[in-house]
């Protein structure tokens, strides 16, 4: 049976793929460096940066690297050369033992950061910074005859995520009826992407021939205030708007302009990634965690 490594099993998006991904035929092994996983069965708590990454799988025979760690600053404005040098060397590692041991797929989830003009590479933080860098690297490995991936995530959203992000306490709020804070005059705009829809990209391009860098994002982007209007409707709920409750210091942010078509080599010519259809999973899990 061939194994498949996760690292940041710790994190919202490896809590999701501890509990649901599944593949007939593959192992998965789910790495961390601070606390054991839920699963312990198939847990490997690693070093910093994964630095012993060769010991600790001395025995075991990987064929695909799955990279979701990263060390996230808590804002941009925190990202400092060391972070950058932290999360470079941490791919550095997963690289060097990638190309010593010959695996098949290396699958690295990336982000936008602060970038808003994609060709332009208009980086303006170390932390993107160190993103942008491992997709380099992915781009070494393609070199090297591994196939690599890099998926440029938006703002993802599902089961794991924290409570005091915008979208949880949008949906908690409508559930119970209660008014729904919108900062600003809630024109700020995001990209949602369903951590359901990056589990599926995930399996697609385990099964295909697929390389390269894509942004995995939604259709649409959607302001504060229509979301709030959208949640509310999915809740069926009795929840009223409170517009410009704080101010915003994100108003003036503005979205790259993300390559959708690109994105249907992974999907499917004419598929897209419905906000809609994610969200309404979303509200039915909270649903259930609500009663």
């Amino acid at each position: 049976m061939k194994n498949i490594l996760i690292t940041g099993s710790n994190g919202f998006i490896g809590k999701y793929l501890q509990k649901y991904m599944q593949i007939d035929g593959f192992n998965i092994l789910f790495g961390t460096t601070s606390t054991p996983c839920s699963d312990s069965r198939c847990c490997i708590v690693f070093s910093n940066l994964y630095s012993d990454i060769e010991k600790k799988l001395e025995s075991v025979d990987i064929d695909i690297i799955i990279h979701l760690a990263a060390i996230i600053p808590k804002t941009f404005d925190h990202a400092n050369k060391d972070l950058f040098l932290d999360n470079s060397k941490m791919m550095i590692n997963l690289y060097e033992y990638s190309i010593s041991n010959k695996i098949s797929k290396f699958i690295y989830l990336s982000s936008f950061g602060s970038m808003e003009n994609l060709k332009k590479y208009d980086i303006k933080d170390f932390y993107t910074l160190s993103k942008v860098t491992g997709e380099h690297i992915c781009s070494m490995l393609e070199s090297k005859g591994i196939e690599a991936t890099s998926l440029r995530v938006s703002s993802p959203f599902g089961e794991f995520n924290k409570l005091n992000s915008v979208l949880p306490m949008f949906t908690e709020s409508a559930l119970r009826n209660k008014p729904l804070k919108v900062y600003g005059n809630g024109n700020r705009h995001q990209n949602f992407i369903f951590v359901g829809d990056i589990l599926k990209c995930i399996y697609i391009i385990i099964n295909q021939h697929i390389s390269g860098a894509f942004d995995l994002v939604s259709s649409k982007n959607v302001s504060m205030l229509d979301l709030a209007k959208i949640i509310i409707k999915l809740c069926g709920s009795e929840s009223s708007i409170i517009l410009g409750s704080e101010n915003d210091p994100l108003e003036d942010v503005k979205l790259p302009d993300f390559n959708i078509r690109k994105l249907e080599k992974i999907l499917g010519h004419g598929q897209v990634i419905s906000f809609e259809n994610g969200l309404t999973n979303y509200v039915e899990h909270r649903k259930t965690t609500l009663r």
